[in-house]
């Protein structure tokens, strides 16, 4: 079993550190809508921790599953290599310090979300130039960056063409709940349904 344990460690520290180089190679300073946290981990998966899926989206996050790991990895090495508890509650204390973990990282990360959202108003970056940071493509969620008073900002991104790439110029056109609905430049956009 402790190679399960070492494995879980490896895995969640891992993306932990890989998600906190990547975020801060790009260089962003804030967030709007979901991007970026503290941490470096990027929530694009929050598209699924959001209003329509309610408390069952904290467990569906990268960020929860990130920390649990981390957690569960952490305690289990300790107790198992260390000859600290036997198998049942070597395991079972691994497991509820990784719940609990992924659990208070996923609630704190969305409460400090909502305190740096509410500074930067929608009406801020409604027609805007943003730059496409992953492809948005027609149903699906990507992210954009864009400059609002001096700072880049990530945000979640829908639109209504088929597919826009990384890298790709894009104007913020609305916002749909919580999502900018963005469009390229210089393409005659898509009625939308």
């Amino acid at each position: 079993m402790g190679i399960v344990y070492l494995a879980a460690l490896i895995l969640g520290l891992g993306t932990l550190t890989l998600q906190f180089i990547l975020s801060h190679a790009g260089g962003a300073d804030a967030d709007a809508g979901g991007g970026d946290g503290a941490d470096g981990t990027h929530e694009l998966d929050d598209a699924h921790g959001g209003g329509a899926y309610g408390a069952a989206g904290v467990f569906l996050s990268m960020r929860f599953w990130t920390f649990a790991l981390m957690a569960f990895g952490m305690v289990g090495s300790l107790l198992h290599y260390f000859d600290m508890a036997g198998f049942g509650l070597s395991l079972g204390l691994s497991v509820a310090s990784g719940v609990l973990s992924g659990l208070a990282a996923s609630l704190v990360f969305r409460a400090l979300r909502g305190s740096v959202s509410s500074t930067m108003g929608e009406q801020d970056t409604i027609g805007k130039m943003a730059k496409v940071t992953i492809p948005v493509k027609k149903g699906s969620l990507g992210k954009v960056r864009v400059m609002v008073k001096g700072k880049q900002v990530d945000m979640l991104a829908i639109t209504d063409a088929d597919s826009i790439e990384t890298g790709d110029e894009v104007v913020v056109v609305e916002y749909r709940g919580e999502y900018a609905c963005v469009e390229p430049i210089g393409k005659p956009s898509e009625p939308s349904e």
